[in-house]
Formats: structure tokens, C-alpha cells, sequence
């Protein structure tokens, strides 16, 4: 420990003082022997598009031996590319340079191009991403010796490339070989210069039948554009994006017989690609259009309930009878279950009914089912460790389509129930939220109306139920009572509530915790009984003071609350512009100060959260391997 701990301190004496290297000379065998490493060493890495290193320069050793006399192992060259590799030692051994390249391989993560450096810099990235960069082509190198102090000798490998290493990912992910060019054979799992070009494509097709895909990102947004036209890609690189190497090649014939070729780049000579979206950006946006679309057709059945606020001030004018019992209905697993056909079918009719369609978007009811269709089906699809699953019935969690489809089947769904129900079996009141039902049923029919429900759509939705107990039932958070005849409201909280909410010592801007108070208060008053509201005041005050919250703070934002509720105004003002930044302390405070003498509004985001950042349950999919929609210009 203590002979590494000494080699160290050597090498970064020799960055700091610029000692001078002693270059050790090169034979062909030795030159000969560090391509051929390198190249392994590259094969070994398994990128799609990476290239062989083919030749000697003379003239890049010349550049790698002026700087491997420096003895840094930081060097930038404008010109090409430059790379080090430094051993603690005196050894010039090529397998003991290979040895640490694979250390530094280890360290670098390609999902989110980063190494983890123990010095905390991105030198070792900046080395190891020049070294695999995807590009071949010619090559230089240069061995020294670097003495800091007697007992301290260290080695480095620098080698100078053709092609300079770009910020971002340096290859390409995929099979072996996957992504080579026209004029290149896979050899030895690189993409090599076919020497004899008479001899065509080693699978098939000519040099001239592929045509590359380029891949630009950009530098700040790190959104990727492809791309085929190189007018195309000057004018990305003239506006801050950068050149990520091939992405594929499209084919000119409908068949390459280039087993290598992914399909996405299998097309006729007639179509041009401009760019390529990732499948969930692209099925994303599709279905945000058609919430837009769709969101008018629902919510209009008597039912229909928009929150517990709402929910609260309909049943407390109500009048139960001694007959009558409480009962909540829930639909297992909705989104998952809903039968998609059927549903297709209500939304095609409701969209053929509808007449202000037209005001919302210009295409027809068959179109909008079709693509509907396609977000439910065609695009339907997740990932979990490393396979791909389709989802063969239902609506897909997360989607923002899936509650709009989920809304219009139930509309349906009740539409359906009430159609033959007789008057014995109706419930006297009947509320709906999403797949949570509260109904107000006569004592001893709760059960035949669940056989009723259940028997609808007996392969797809199943619906258990509960009844009143000690005459409560809660519903949306609230807690619902009856008092004789008469029905009242209050908070409702789960047993297994911890009463944690952010803790003031948080890392927060202070309007997003007063914010939570205000929300609490505002949530008591719309669904407390007056008998019940004092209580709860009560315990909002005590839960913030248990975390940490001053008391003068509580209570300054309780009564502020308490005596300015919340109206909606008729005629709102136009909006200011608004700018949505990362909170920091102080800073924080100072640039919104600021947005309110310049007009403009500012809101904070927080941080990540410690969980986001420890972990994550999504798989993270490189670009290259994500399947995309092709948009295409016919020629």
C-alpha cells in the first residue's frame, strides 16, 4: 500500500513539475503489436460500428512522442485524437498497458457516459472514450519513462488517432458488426476497409446500396436527430449539435440478404430518411393528442364525480332512509382489464355523435379510432430485464390515454347496468370515480347488485364490494356518517398513516411547505362537518409542529387560509411568462424577487429524491437499441 501510495504521489509530482519523459524507441514488431492489441481489445468491447485501426503513421507518432515526453496524462490536440494509459513501474510491456486499459474499461459507464474516477476529474473518461472511439484509420504511438524520484518510476502509452473522440457516447451498442458501412467487411468482430472492392459486401450488397445514417446530439438538450442528407447534418452541426458517428445504413433494395442489418434500416432506394423517434416519444405525444381530444367526451353522466370536495357537498344534502345502507364498489385492476375492442367500438360512437369534434382537431372519427388503436395494440410494449413483453389486453399503466379509455368504458359499463335493472335493485344514489363506487342501496340487495355488475363483462371486470360499519364508510379520503336521517362528512385517514410530511429542515422553497399547509386547511374545510372541523384543525397543527414546523409559521398560514378561501375568478389576467428553474437556497429567494420587479413568474423544481438516485426499477435503454417510427419523404 504504502510502494502505490508512492508511485502516486511520483506521477502527480510529475504532472505538477513537467518533468521531462525518457522516450523508449519503438520497433515494427512493437508497432506492429500495439494495433493488434488495441484492435483486440476494441473487438472485445462489442460496438456496433467499431472500426479497425489499419495503419501506421509516422506522423502521429511524432505528436504521441512529444507528449509522452511531457509524462501528463492530459493532452489535448485539436488536430487528431490523443489518449494516455500510465502504469505505476517501469514496465513498457504491451499486455501490462492492456492490463490497465481494462481497469479503466471497468470505471466507465455507458449508459450514462461517465467513469467513476477516484481523483473525481474526467481524465480517465476523456483516455478510455479516445481509445474505443468508434472510428479506425491510422494510428500513432509513444513508450516513456517518467522518474520522479529514485524509488518512483512510472510508464505511460500515449497514442495519437486519426479521428478525435466527441464529448458523447463513443460507439455505438448492438451485435458485432451490426452497423458497418458500405466498403467494409466484419473482421475479426470489427468493421475493416474491404481491401479488394471488386469483391462487394460480405453480406451481399454493394458499396453504393448503403447509405449512412448519421446520428447528431445535441449539446445541451441531448435530444438525437438521424439523418441520411449531409446538407442536413452540416446545418444540426452548425446549430450545437454533434457528429455521434453512423447510427446504421439503409439499404437501396428490398432485400439486402445482410443478415447484420437491422430491420429498421432495411428500406427501398424511394424513401429518404429525415429522423427517427424513439417509439415511447413518439407513442407519448400520440396519446397526449388524443386526451385532448377525447377528455370532452366523458364526464358528463350524472355519476360522474371530479373529487372528494365535490363528492362531499353532493351526499351531505342528502337524506338516507333506516332501509338504506352505505356500500363502496371497486373495479380490480381496471386499467389492465379493460377490453379494448369493446371500447374502440363506444368511442367510435361517441365520436360520430359528437358534434363539436370538428372544433378540436380535423380528423375523422375512423382516424382518431385508428390511431387510438395503435397506442392500445401496436404500440403496447415494455421492457423488463433485458426482454421485451407486449401487452395483450388492456390499457397501459402510465399512459396518459388510459384514464380517457378507462372513463369511457365505465360510462359504458354503467349505461349497460342500469338498461335492465329494476327498480327494487337501483340504488338510490350512485357516485363514480374512476373504478371507486359509493351507492346508497336498499338493506339486502348490496349483494345481488354485485352479481349484477359482475356479470356484465364476466371475463374482464370483476368488482368486490363493501359495506357500512358502526354506519361509516369511507370514500376518497373522506369519511362518510350517518346521523339518523342525515349524512355528514369528515377527513378519513388509514391506519397505517405515519402523519410524515416534508419536514421543514428540507431542502425546499418555503412556498412549497406553507403550500402543504394551506392544502390540509383547504381539504378540512370542503370535507369537515363543522362538528368535525375544529378536531382536525387541531391535529394539522400538531403534525407540523412534530415536523419541525415553527408555530408562528402554522399559524400565521392556517388563519391566512381560514380567512381567504379560494374563489374562482371570472376574468383572469394574462398570464405572465414563466420560467421554471432548480431550487437553491438564498439564490432562490433572490432571482424570485427579482421575476416579480421584471413581471415574470418563477417556480421551483426540488431535487431528486434520495430514492431516485439510489435506485431506479426501469431498465435504461441505449438510443441505438431502441426501435423507432421512420418518417419518410417519398422520393
Amino acid at each position: 500500500m504504502y510502494i502505490a501510495k508512492l508511485f502516486i504521489l511520483a506521477f502527480h509530482i510529475v504532472l505538477t513539475f513537467g518533468l521531462k519523459g525518457e522516450i523508449v524507441k519503438l520497433t515494427d514488431a512493437e508497432r506492429q503489436e500495439i494495433i493488434s492489441s488495441l484492435n483486440t481489445f476494441r473487438a472485445n468491447i462489442k460496438g456496433g460500428n467499431m472500426e479497425c485501426l489499419t495503419e501506421w503513421d509516422n506522423g502521429l507518432e511524432e505528436k504521441a512522442a512529444s507528449n509522452a515526453a511531457k509524462c501528463t496524462d492530459s493532452i489535448v490536440d485539436e488536430a487528431s485524437g490523443a489518449a494516455v494509459v500510465y502504469l505505476n513501474g517501469s514496465s513498457t510491456r504491451m499486455a501490462d498497458y492492456m492490463q490497465e486499459l481494462g481497469e479503466m474499461k471497468k470505471r466507465y459507464e455507458y449508459g450514462k457516459n461517465i467513469c467513476n474516477s477516484t481523483d473525481g476529474t474526467d481524465t480517465v473518461c476523456n483516455n478510455y472514450k479516445q481509445f474505443v472511439w468508434w472510428r479506425g484509420g491510422k494510428i500513432g504511438c509513444s513508450k516513456a519513462i517518467c522518474r520522479a524520484l529514485p524509488a518512483a518510476v512510472s510508464s505511460l502509452l500515449t497514442c495519437h488517432f486519426q479521428w478525435k473522440a466527441s464529448t458523447g457516447q463513443p460507439y455505438s451498442t448492438g451485435d458485432v458488426c451490426s452497423f458497418c458501412q458500405g466498403g467494409y467487411d466484419c473482421v475479426s468482430n470489427l468493421c475493416c476497409v474491404r481491401t479488394d472492392p471488386s469483391k462487394g459486401s460480405s453480406c451481399g450488397a454493394t458499396p453504393k446500396s448503403l447509405v449512412p445514417l448519421y446520428r447528431m446530439v445535441h449539446k445541451v438538450r441531448k435530444d438525437t436527430v438521424l439523418t441520411t442528407s449531409n446538407s442536413r447534418k452540416a446545418q444540426l452541426l452548425s446549430s450545437n449539435y454533434e457528429d455521434m458517428g453512423t447510427f446504421g445504413y439503409i439499404s437501396d433494395s428490398e432485400n439486402t440478404g445482410c443478415s447484420q442489418l437491422k430491420p429498421l434500416v432495411e428500406m427501398k432506394a424511394a424513401a429518404k430518411i429525415d429522423y427517427v423517434y424513439a417509439v415511447g416519444e413518439e407513442a407519448i405525444t400520440l396519446c397526449s393528442y388524443h386526451k385532448a381530444v377525447l377528455k370532452p367526451l366523458t364526464g358528463l353522466r350524472q355519476s360522474f364525480v371530479k373529487n372528494n370536495k365535490h363528492f362531499c357537498d353532493e351526499i351531505k344534502t342528502l337524506r338516507i332512509a333506516r332501509n338504506e345502507i352505505f356500500v363502496s364498489y371497486d373495479v380490480k385492476d381496471l386499467f389492465t382489464n379493460i377490453p379494448i375492442p369493446t371500447t374502440l367500438g363506444v368511442l367510435e360512437d361517441l365520436l360520430s355523435k359528437d358534434a363539436t369534434l370538428a372544433q378540436r382537431t380535423r380528423l375523422n372519427p375512423f382516424h382518431l379510432v385508428k390511431l387510438v388503436s395503435f397506442c392500445m395494440k401496436e404500440g403496447n410494449y415494455f421492457r423488463f430485464q433485458d426482454r421485451f413483453y407486449a401487452q395483450n389486453n388492456g390499457a397501459p399503466m402510465g399512459s396518459s390515454l388510459s384514464p380517457i379509455l378507462a372513463e369511457v368504458f365505465m360510462e359504458h359499463f354503467e349505461q349497460k347496468a342500469f338498461a335492465n335493472l329494476g327498480d327494487s335493485e337501483t340504488p338510490t344514489f350512485f357516485k363514480r370515480y374512476a373504478d371507486d363506487i359509493f351507492a346508497i342501496v336498499k338493506v339486502g340487495t348490496a349483494e345481488r347488485f354485485l352479481e349484477h355488475l359482475n356479470s356484465l363483462f364476466p371475463d374482464n371486470i370483476v368488482l368486490t364490494f363493501e359495506k357500512e360499519t358502526n354506519n361509516m364508510l369511507p370514500f376518497l379520503d373522506a369519511l362518510v356518517i350517518r346521523r339518523g336521517t342525515t349524512i355528514v362528512t369528515k377527513v378519513y385517514r388509514k391506519a397505517t398513516s405515519s402523519d410524515r410530511y416534508l419536514n421543514f429542515a428540507s431542502h425546499h422553497h418555503i412556498s412549497i411547505k406553507t403550500g402543504i399547509i394551506s392544502t390540509m386547511v383547504a381539504r378540512a374545510v370542503s370535507m369537515c362537518d363543522l362538528r368535525y372541523l375544529i378536531s382536525e384543525l387541531s391535529y394539522i397543527k400538531r403534525t407540523f409542529l412534530a415536523n419541525g414546523y415553527p408555530r408562528a409559521l402554522i399559524t400565521s398560514v392556517m388563519k391566512r387560509r381560514l380567512q381567504n378561501p379560494r374563489r374562482l375568478t371570472v376574468n383572469e389576467e394574462v398570464p405572465k411568462p414563466l420560467i421554471v428553474l432548480p431550487y437553491y437556497h438564498n439564490i432562490g429567494e433572490q432571482i424570485k424577487r427579482l421575476g416579480k420587479t421584471l413581471n415574470f413568474r418563477v417556480y421551483f423544481k426540488s431535487s431528486p429524491y434520495l430514492r431516485a438516485l439510489l435506485r431506479t426499477d426501469k431498465t435504461k435503454v441505449p438510443f441505438d437499441s431502441i426501435p423507432g417510427f421512420v418518417t419518410v419523404t417519398l422520393a
